[in-house]
């Protein structure tokens, strides 16, 4: 699970996804797509297998509403996967990916 920056509650998150073969060459996925969840496992938002433009480099961009921190709470951690296939010289066709990423959300000013 690789870590990301922490958010902030109420303003936009940008990320850009890459993602790499086995041999740690990046890859341009033939399909993509994004879930957000809780610890939990819970899905925040309705974020569940949200498509992606596939590239080398994928633009997702999480809004306000995907980063609400519950009333009573200073923060809260999110998981945000990534899946989808790639074809590769090596490994065939059709290879599926999954990226697990883990970040905290932050109010604003909150220490």
């Amino acid at each position: 699970m690789l870590r990301l920056d922490d958010a902030i509650e109420g303003a936009d998150y940008p990320l850009t996804i890459t993602i790499a073969n086995p041999a740690g060459v990046a890859i341009t996925p033939s399909a993509a797509s994004w879930s957000l969840y809780d610890l939990q496992g819970n899905v925040i938002n309705s974020r569940s297998d949200v498509a992606l433009t596939p590239s080398s480099s994928m633009a997702l961009v999480l809004q306000e509403s995907d980063l609400d921190i519950a009333a009573g709470y200073d923060s809260a951690d999110r998981v945000l996967h990534v899946a989808g296939t790639y074809d590769d010289p090596v490994y065939g066709d059709g290879v599926s990916f999954l990226q697990v990423f883990r970040f905290k959300v932050k109010r604003a000013g909150a220490a």
